[in-house]
């Protein structure tokens, strides 16, 4: 009997990927593949000899193996054909029971400080897989596709457990997407999961030689799960000071437009608190532990990149993103509740529009690429994937060289269905 190996509660995080079926209403899992790394830094943690053959660095990878007393199930699992046909595993196949994943996963799973799953689909069946599962275990699994993860499954792999390598998703192979997803997206930080989304809304002040300043800004920063919580904190408010321009021709032009910007937009000058010198610095450090930025239409993209162009440069997973794309309608009146303007109807108020977008994009839940990804699709229908012929379980000598003459390419589909009817 295998042992299970034993860690101690640690701050290493645990980043998995499997597939199994059902067998007496219980899940089990046939194949899973998992990376344990640092929390803090994203590396991976060296294993021993005893827990991975070869590389150190690798994933563990295993296959689940039915007991004595499970092969004669086989025969009456409804399911395990889907199954086959999908990932080709055979029933016999593995270097583990059911039991030893079970126990190894668990035991896993409670000494990890976060556990990172592919999708929401996969967290249920793991809830129901984990022994002992409670609450401080829910918290600590995070589901890659509430982060912004897409998930594009290979279907082909060189592992050596896949029937049919050409047409078989692997769980080593899809870990190796996600993991390498995650690091680069800097979401194994807590404090980048925490602040990753960023609703902003703000108003510019246009000044001499065609560039801008804002003059009004408003955010939210919100984790990742924004549409479940309802403890919301206020807004993040910049009212910027006028500069001050020593050049008579400039001034003369600067005043003209100040005075237009505060006309139409009821601000309250007296309000502004932040120098105009330090405001680019001071806005730009919001922006550093964001990943996607809310705003409200193309305009506001091409200012804001414009402004933090250079951040961006240097934070390659910063990703600025248009609500007018997926349905936003614009609200720009204020219903007077600012206390930087000084009249109410008809201005722009930042911080009440950023919470129109807020809740616009609770309602919606359009935070999930998942729901911002079907409504691109909704728009631009994808055709469908082709039908392919399913392959028979059996692992006859007769079969087998037929599926290694259809590979080859040495059979015509007529000269398959006559090889059918002889055997």
């Amino acid at each position: 009997i295998e042992n299970p190996i034993i860690f101690e509660m640690t701050s290493e995080s645990m980043i998995i990927d499997f597939n199994g079926f059902t067998l007496e209403k219980l899940y089990n899992l046939k194949e899973y593949a998992y990376y344990r790394f640092d929390s803090s830094e994203g590396k991976k943690i060296v294993h021993t000899e005893q827990e991975i053959d070869g590389n150190p660095y690798g994933p563990i990878h295993k296959v689940g193996k039915p007991s004595e007393n499970e092969i004669r199930y086989h025969a009456i699992i409804p399911n395990f054909d889907d199954y086959f046909q999908q990932y080709g595993i055979k029933w016999l196949e593995g270097n583990q029971t059911f039991n030893v994943i079970q126990t190894r996963l668990s035991t896993l799973a409670h000494s990890s400080s976060s556990i990172f799953l592919r999708n929401k689909n996969q967290k249920k069946f793991f809830q129901k897989f984990i022994v002992n599962y409670d609450e401080k275990l829910d918290k600590n699994m995070i589901c890659l596709d509430e982060l912004g993860f897409l998930f594009d499954p290979k279907q082909s792999t060189f592992c050596k457990y896949h029937e049919h390598s050409y047409r078989n998703n692997c769980a080593k192979d899809n870990l190796e997407i996600m993991y390498n997803w995650l690091i680069e997206s800097n979401l194994y930080k807590s404090n980048r999961r925490d602040n990753m989304n960023m609703v902003v809304d703000f108003s510019v002040h246009y000044m001499p030689f065609r560039t801008f300043t804002i003059k009004e800004f408003a955010c939210y920063k919100l984790g990742f799960d924004v549409a479940d919580r309802k403890d919301i904190k206020n807004p993040i408010e910049k009212f910027i000071k006028s500069p001050i321009i020593e050049d008579p021709d400039l001034k003369e032009f600067y005043d003209m437009s100040r005075e237009k910007y505060l006309y139409y937009n009821g601000t309250d000058e007296s309000k502004a608190s932040l120098k105009f010198c330090e405001a680019q610095k001071s806005l730009k450090q919001l922006f550093l532990d964001a990943t996607y930025v809310y705003v409200k239409n193309y305009n506001k993209e091409i200012l804001l990149t414009s402004f933090i162009n250079d951040l961006q440069a240097c934070n390659c997973n910063l990703q600025i993103i248009r609500l007018d794309e997926f349905g936003y309608a614009e609200k720009t009146e204020s219903i007077g509740n600012c206390k930087n303007h000084k009249k109410v109807g008809k201005i722009y108020c930042a911080k009440e529009n950023a919470t129109v977008m807020l809740n616009w994009l609770r309602e919606t839940k359009m935070f999930l690429a998942e729901n911002r990804n079907r409504h691109f699709n909704d728009i631009f229908k994808f055709v469908p994937a082709k039908k392919v012929r399913n392959y028979k379980y059996e692992t006859e000598d007769n079969e087998t060289e037929k599926e290694r003459l259809r590979i080859m390419g040495r059979q015509s589909p007529q000269a398959s269905e006559q090889m059918d009817e002889n055997l």
